[in-house]
C-alpha cells in the first residue's frame, strides 16, 4: 500500500514551483519541470521526495532571472566571447543547484554555445555543442528540439565544406518532420514544418556550394513560396540570395535581377533596411 503525500506538504511543493514560474517568466524554459518534484506524489513515505529550502528557492530563483537578464544582454549585443563565458557559468550553476533547475536548461545552453561558436566562426566547437545538445534532448524525449540542434549542427558542417555530413543530418530532420514530427503533439508538428522548409532551403545551399547550379535552382524554387508564405525572415532571405548567386554564375541576368529586386522588397517589408541597401546596391550594379 503506498501512503499519499500530504497536502501541505504538496502545496508547499505547488507553490514553490509557481513562484519559480512568475519570477522567471521572461525565459520560455526558466520554469522548474513540476514532475522532477511531483512525480513520486504516490511514493511510499515523505522522505522520498526532496525536502525543498524556502530559501534556497528564493536565492536560485533570484540568481536564475539575474543570469538570463545578462545573458540576453550579451545576445543583444553580440558580445559573443562573452556569452559563451556566461553560458559556461550557468552550466556550472546546473551542476549546483541541480534539484533547483529546468533539466533542460543543459542541453538548451548547449544550443546557444552552439550559436555563439557560430558567429564567432567556431564552426568545429558549433557542431560539437550542437551535437551534446541534440544527444541529450533525445535522451529526455524531446525530439523536435533534437531536431532543431542538428539543423544548427548541419548549418555548422557546411561552413566547414563537409557537404555529405550536413546533408545527411538535414536528411534526418527531414525524415522525422515527415514522419514522427507530425505525430509528436501540436508544437513537434509547427515545428516539424518549419523544419522541413529550412532543411531543404539549406540542402539547396549545399547544392550551390557543390557547383550543382541547376539542382540548385530547382530546389530553392520549390521552396521559396512556403518560406515566404510562413514569414520566415532569415530563410527567406537566405533563399532569394542564394537564387540570385545561382543566376549569376549560370548567366540568367534577367532573372537575377528579379530575384534581387524580391530580396529587396522582402527586406524593407520586414525593416531590414541594411540588407536592403546591400541588395540594392547589387541590383544598380549590374
Amino acid at each position: 500500500h503506498q501512503e499519499v503525500i500530504s497536502v501541505r506538504k504538496q502545496t508547499m511543493l505547488r507553490a514553490a514551483l509557481r513562484t519559480v514560474a512568475r519570477t522567471s517568466r521572461q525565459q520560455p524554459l526558466i520554469f522548474l519541470h513540476q514532475r522532477r518534484y511531483c512525480a513520486t506524489a504516490t511514493a511510499s513515505t515523505e522522505d522520498d521526495v526532496p525536502d525543498l529550502d524556502v530559501a534556497l528557492v528564493e536565492k536560485t530563483n533570484q540568481l536564475w532571472a539575474d543570469w538570463f537578464e545578462q545573458m540576453e544582454s550579451l545576445k543583444a549585443h553580440q558580445q559573443w566571447t562573452e556569452l559563451v563565458a556566461k553560458l559556461q557559468e550557468g552550466l556550472q550553476h546546473c551542476k549546483d543547484y541541480a534539484d533547483y533547475s529546468h533539466p533542460l536548461y543543459v542541453p538548451n545552453f548547449h544550443v546557444d554555445m552552439c550559436l555563439a561558436y557560430y558567429a564567432l566562426g567556431n564552426y568545429e566547437q558549433s557542431v560539437q555543442m550542437a551535437d551534446i545538445a541534440a544527444q541529450d534532448f533525445c535522451q529526455r524525449k524531446v525530439h523536435y528540439k533534437e531536431m532543431e540542434a542538428r539543423q544548427y549542427q548541419g548549418l555548422a558542417l557546411t561552413k566547414l565544406d563537409k557537404f555529405d555530413e550536413a546533408r545527411a543530418v538535414f536528411d534526418t530532420v527531414l525524415e522525422w518532420a515527415h514522419g514522427e514530427g507530425k505525430r509528436q503533439g501540436p508544437i513537434a508538428h509547427t515545428e516539424a514544418r518549419k523544419f522541413q522548409r529550412q532543411s531543404e532551403t539549406y540542402k539547396g545551399v549545399i547544392l550551390l556550394k557543390e557547383g550543382k547550379q541547376q539542382e540548385a535552382i530547382g530546389v530553392l524554387s520549390a521552396i521559396l513560396e512556403k518560406n515566404a508564405s510562413a514569414k520566415d525572415i532569415e530563410c527567406t532571405l537566405l533563399n532569394l540570395e542564394t537564387l540570385a548567386i545561382c543566376f549569376e554564375e549560370t548567366n540568367d541576368q534577367t532573372r537575377q535581377k528579379a530575384v534581387l529586386s524580391k530580396a529587396v522588397t522582402w527586406c524593407n517589408r520586414f525593416d531590414r533596411e541594411a540588407d536592403a541597401k546591400r541588395l540594392q546596391a547589387q541590383l544598380e550594379a549590374m
